[in-house]
């Protein structure tokens, strides 16, 4: 059914010349175009698993391959381009849990009770008798549906409840708290609703009675939540804007967090790059190309001898440019062999390289980076490298 929009996304990619296109290019195709193929399908359906991880197997190919007979070594995982930039990736969407956040649009619309045809149509199909968010699937559900009902789960647990007139909100099922859904067992004199919590002739709070039914704690977020008229309804609102109305930017972020990002599929490791190293990458003014080569070092993701020897790519890692007969590592090729040093010490550097760690590429730049003695521009230090 959505097989076309495989098609599409591989007609496309196989129409641009990859070794014509720099990186900084790729990427600019890859979020602008082949990411934007799918989005209005997304928006009404649920994709199937197989044809999202296809095209995003599609786009990994197109990022690493160097020529159209060959299709490249996959450095890193595309998991971890798929984490924001400022969390060590590219910032590639997530195409399952994009798809998700736009049907949370969709399932948004819904629960506006917005006075449109499809609203209606919906409403006298599966849940007449109660309001969006506790229908239920029913028994002959049509795939859009189902859809929309995927992208209601994405979003409800950053949903809250607003007080109105408090009927239509359950005290214990639904969450209208900041701090959550109330839980425990309820008493036999506690009302189903909130509203049974609102005095009606002040319109306020009823003070004795949430103490009966709760702590004091409770008892005073309950009261410090203003009260609208008593004519306005209760109504939904998206914790993750300021004017509680759902996007997709928030709501994307919001799931992506959920599950557990930056991504739970990245290997384990001892070392962690240094705090801010990414944001300041990304803010060097120069070309995009030259900083995703920078993301590449400290990513360890070229093809050195020594990478490509563990690959087994080749058999020799030793270094062709120097007698030390040492594996040329990143720190090597850029840092301890003879020739970049004497880059480094010409006279419009003066980079002394043993000032600062030399065990790993990323701690050099970030000290580099934070260094208080005079350099040069950053700008400079990354064309140069």
């Amino acid at each position: 059914m959505f097989s076309w929009i495989l098609a599409r996304v591989n007609a496309k990619l196989a129409g641009w010349k990859e070794n014509l296109i720099s990186k900084g290019g790729k990427e600019i195709l890859l979020k602008i175009v082949a990411q934007a193929l799918p989005q209005y399908a997304m928006y009404l359906f649920k994709l199937p698993i197989s044809i999202c991880k296809a095209i995003e197997q599609r786009m990994a190919t197109f990022w690493w391959q160097n020529s159209r007979t060959k299709s490249g070594i996959h450095w890193k995982s595309w998991n971890v381009l798929k984490d924001s930039k400022h969390n060590g990736g590219m910032g590639f969407r997530d195409l399952l849990t994009f798809n998700k956040a736009l049907l949370g649009k969709q399932a948004w619309r819904l629960s506006q009770h917005s006075p449109s045809l499809w609203t209606s149509l919906f409403k006298g199909l599966y849940y007449h008798s109660t309001d969006f968010w506790h229908a239920h699937k029913g028994q002959r559900p049509s795939w859009g549906w189902q859809s929309i009902l995927l992208g209601r789960e994405s979003i409800k647990d950053h949903m809250r409840w607003q007080v109105g007139n408090g009927k239509s909100i359950r005290i214990r099922q639904d969450r209208w708290l900041k701090t959550g859904i109330i839980t425990g067992p309820a008493p036999n004199y506690e009302p189903e609703t909130v509203d049974g919590f609102i005095s009606s002739s002040q319109h306020s709070w009823d003070i004795p009675r949430l103490a009966l039914c709760f702590d004091t704690q409770t008892v005073q977020e309950i009261a410090a939540i203003p009260l609208q008229s008593d004519s306005n309804p209760d109504k939904f609102l998206w914790n993750g804007t300021h004017s509680g109305q759902y996007s997709v930017k928030s709501g994307y972020f919001h799931i992506r967090q959920a599950e557990n990002t930056p991504s739970t599929n990245r290997a384990s490791s001892s070392h962690t790059i240094p705090p801010g190293l990414w944001q300041k990458i990304w803010k060097i003014n120069t070309a995009p190309k030259i900083r995703i080569f920078i993301w590449s070092i400290c990513h360890n993701a070229l093809p050195t001898k020594e990478n490509l020897f563990r690959r087994h790519v080749i058999e020799d890692p030793i270094c062709p440019l120097c007698t030390s007969r040492v594996p040329e590592s990143l720190e090597h090729l850029f840092l301890a062999c003879t020739t970049p040093q004497q880059v480094w010490a010409h006279p419009e550097l003066n980079i002394s390289v043993s000032a600062y760690r030399t065990n790993r590429m990323d701690v050099w730049l970030a000290d580099l980076f934070q260094s208080t003695a005079y350099l040069p521009r950053l700008e400079t230090i990354a064309t140069t490298l």
